[in-house]
């Protein structure tokens, strides 16, 4: 991968080590959480999702993720 640097790599290795992150808090709710990380004086935010949530979405419609991500391609 370009412009990845080792901390980043070992910050961000598994799914494990991300659920892991304990940064500041940037936003809470039921489904999810956004957590601010900063490491060699970069900021990054993770955004965790709960397994509650619209529990009929998975049967109808696009998950949550799916939509973060598609409009994350917008800003491309």
């Amino acid at each position: 991968m370009p412009d990845v640097t080792e901390g980043e790599s070992r910050l961000f290795s598994s799914f494990d080590q991300i659920a892991s992150f304990h940064g500041e808090t940037v936003n809470a709710s039921s489904m999810s959480y956004l957590v601010r990380v900063t490491l060699e004086g970069k900021y990054y935010y993770v955004k965790v999702y709960h397994v509650a949530g619209r529990y009929l979405r998975g049967f109808y419609g696009s998950s949550r993720v799916a939509a973060e991500w598609q409009n994350q391609r917008y800003f491309e």
